[in-house]
């Protein structure tokens, strides 16, 4: 078991860039969710209503879990870098419901937001992905967050 802080390169919200998460302490796992498919899932949800905020917010929990789903029973807290100051309540209720589908006895308390510092070896690791300078574990496609915001 262990703690794994995460931290965002590219914000969710900048639908020009791709965005980088990741995560790292005894163990490190990187996501990249290209510009396009962030582009593309918040025009679908601005058509069924949604606000442009409301839409980034979804995309960044379902991308935590996504980042984190294959690694749940080895992690005892997660920290999370506090990327959209005001919305921590609604992401990780959001995180949690889906973290609960596969694990129902997960402890919110497990869950946490605090600044990660670019010092954090997920920062570091973000960004070199996010630069190109090493490779995501996993590019995170339309249909996986799709299948993760119906659930």
């Amino acid at each position: 078991m262990t703690d794994v802080q995460i931290d965002q390169s590219g914000k969710m919200n900048s639908l020009a860039r791709d965005t980088v998460l990741a995560f790292s302490n005894d163990t490190q796992h990187v996501i990249r969710i290209p510009a396009a498919v962030k582009r593309n899932l918040v025009q679908h949800f601005r058509q069924k209503g949604k606000s442009k905020t409301r839409a980034v917010m979804l995309l960044f929990s379902a991308a935590l879990f996504l980042l984190l789903r294959d690694s749940l029973e080895r992690i005892d807290q997660i920290v999370i870098d506090v990327e959209y100051e005001g919305y921590e309540d609604e992401i990780k209720g959001w995180l949690l419901s889906r973290i609960h589908q596969v694990d129902p006895g997960f402890d919110k308390a497990r869950v946490r937001f605090q600044r990660v510092g670019k010092k954090s070896p997920a920062h570091q690791r973000a960004l070199a992905v996010l630069r190109g300078q090493e490779p995501p574990n996993q590019v995170i496609t339309e249909q996986a967050m799709l299948s993760v915001l119906s659930e």
